[in-house]
C-alpha cells in the first residue's frame, strides 16, 4: 500500500512541474512505474502469510500448470476452453519465466491506453492544464489498482472496451475495425456480451426511442439471468454454458454478504456521472452536444446499466471502473475549455449556473477523497504485499 502510495505521488508530482505539452512523458512513466508495482505484488505471501486471497493467486496456479503442460492445458482448462482470446494471452504470459509479468502487462496495457487516450482527447480539444491534472488524479484514485492487477481479464475488456468506443465514437474512425474488436472482447471475458448488447441498442437509439431503452434497460437484470439459463440449457455449446455460470456468479446468493462499503462507493460514482451529464447537456454549445451525442447517449445507457444490475452484486460494484473512464471525457469537455460552454462570459455572470458548475466540480473533489479513504484505508490495497 505504501509502495503504491509513493508511487501516485511521485506522479501527482511530475504532472505538477511538467509543461502540458510534456505530459506524454509523464504518462508513460506513470504507466511504466504502476506496473513495476504491480510485478513485485505477491499474491502468494498475501494468501499464504496474510489470508487475503486475490484471483491472481488462481491465474499464478494456472500459469505454472501451462508452462508444466503447454497449450492443451490450457485450452481444456473449464476457464479458458470458450474463451480463445484469454487463453492466448494466458499461454503467452507463460512463456516468461517470472509469474508476475502477468499484472505488470495487464497493468501497463489498462494504464497506458487510459492514459493515452486522456493526453490525445486533451489534445484534441485544447484543454488547459489544471483539467488534465484533475482528469489524471480522478483516474488514478477511483480505479482500483487491485483489481486491475488481480482481476485481469475484466479489466482489460473494459479498457479496450472503452478505447474501441473512443475511437468509433469520439475520434469517428475504424468502425468496421471496431466492431471486430468488440465481438474479440467476447472472447476474454462474457462480461464483453453485455457490452457489445448495449453498442447493439444504440442502433435503435434516438430521441423517441431513447427513454424506453433506458427503462427496459434498468428493468434487464430481472430477466438476464433466467434468458441465459434457459438458453444455456438448449444449447451444449461451452460460450453460453460458462456464460450462464459467470451470471450466476454476477448475481450471487441471495444470502450472499454483501459488503455495504463496496456498494456506496459505487453508487457515489454513479450519482457523479448523473450529475456530470447533467451539467454538460446544460453548459455545452450545440456544436459541442452534437459532436459528441452518440458518446453521451451511450453513457446513458451505461448508467441505466449500471443502476438495472444492482441485484447482480459483482457486477454492480465492478462496472463503475468502465463509468470512469467514460467520465474522464465529460470532465475534459466540462471543465478542460472555456469555448465549450455556452456564452461563457455571460454563463458565468449568472450565479446559479455558475454555482451548479462548482458544485459538480466539488463532487468531483469529494469522490476522490472518498475513494482514495476507502482504497488506502481498507482491506482493498491492504492485501497489497511484496
Amino acid at each position: 500500500m505504501i509502495v503504491l502510495l509513493i508511487t501516485i505521488l511521485f506522479i501527482i508530482f511530475l504532472l505538477l512541474i511538467f509543461k502540458k505539452s510534456r505530459f506524454n512523458i509523464v504518462y508513460l512513466i506513470s504507466s511504466i512505474l504502476l506496473s513495476v508495482v504491480a510485478f513485485n505484488f505477491d499474491p502468494i505471501k498475501a494468501y499464504i502469510s496474510n489470508g487475503n486471497y486475490t484471483d491472481l493467486y488462481r491465474f499464478y496456479e494456472v500459469l505454472d500448470s501451462t508452462r508444466l503442460l503447454g497449450w492443451e492445458y490450457i485450452s481444456n482448462h473449464p476457464d479458458y476452453k470458450s474463451l480463445f482470446i484469454a487463453r492466448i494471452y494466458v499461454y503467452l504470459s507463460s512463456f516468461f519465466r517470472i509469474n508476475g509479468f502477468l499484472p505488470a502487462i495487464t497493468c501497463l496495457i489498462v494504464y497506458g491506453v487510459i492514459f493515452y487516450i486522456i493526453y490525445k482527447f486533451g489534445q484534441k480539444t485544447k484543454c488547459n492544464k489544471s483539467t488534465l491534472i484533475l482528469v489524471s488524479l480522478f483516474f488514478l484514485i477511483t480505479i482500483n489498482f487491485r483489481s486491475v492487477i488481480t482481476n485481469i481479464r475484466n479489466p482489460i475488456v473494459f479498457c479496450i472496451f472503452f478505447f474501441l468506443m473512443y475511437i468509433e465514437f469520439v475520434e469517428q474512425k475504424y468502425k468496421l475495425l471496431c466492431w471486430i474488436g468488440y465481438i474479440l472482447l467476447c472472447f476474454m471475458h462474457q462480461v464483453a456480451l453485455f457490452l457489445i448488447g448495449l453498442r447493439l441498442l444504440m442502433l435503435l437509439y434516438n430521441k423517441y426511442s431513447g427513454k424506453i431503452i433506458n427503462i427496459v434497460i434498468i428493468l434487464w437484470s430481472f430477466l438476464s439471468q433466467y434468458a441465459i439459463q434457459k438458453v444455456s440449457a438448449l444449447t451444449s455449446i461451452p460460450y453460453f454454458k460458462a456464460l450462464a455460470m459467470k451470471t450466476q456468479f454476477y448475481s450471487g446468493d441471495v444470502n450472499e454478504l454483501r459488503e455495504t462499503n463496496l456498494i456506496m462507493i459505487a453508487v457515489i460514482k454513479i450519482i457523479l456521472f448523473i450529475c456530470l451529464l447533467l451539467y454538460f447537456n446544460y453548459s455545452c454549445n450545440e456544436e459541442i452536444k452534437n459532436k459528441y451525442k452518440k458518446i453521451y447517449e451511450f453513457s446513458l445507457v451505461l448508467i441505466c446499466f449500471n443502476i438495472g444490475s444492482y441485484p447482480n452484486y459483482h457486477l454492480f460494484i465492478r462496472l463503475p471502473d468502465l463509468l470512469t473512464y467514460f467520465m474522464l471525457i465529460f470532465i475534459i469537455l466540462i471543465f478542460g475549455n472555456k469555448q465549450n460552454n455556452i456564452n461563457y462570459n455571460e454563463f458565468k455572470l449568472k450565479k446559479k449556473n455558475f454555482l451548479y458548475g462548482l458544485l459538480v466540480k466539488s463532487e468531483i473533489y469529494f469522490t476522490i477523497i472518498i475513494y482514495f479513504i476507502y482504497y488506502f484505508f481498507s482491506y482493498q490495497y491492504g492485501v497489497l504485499c511484496y
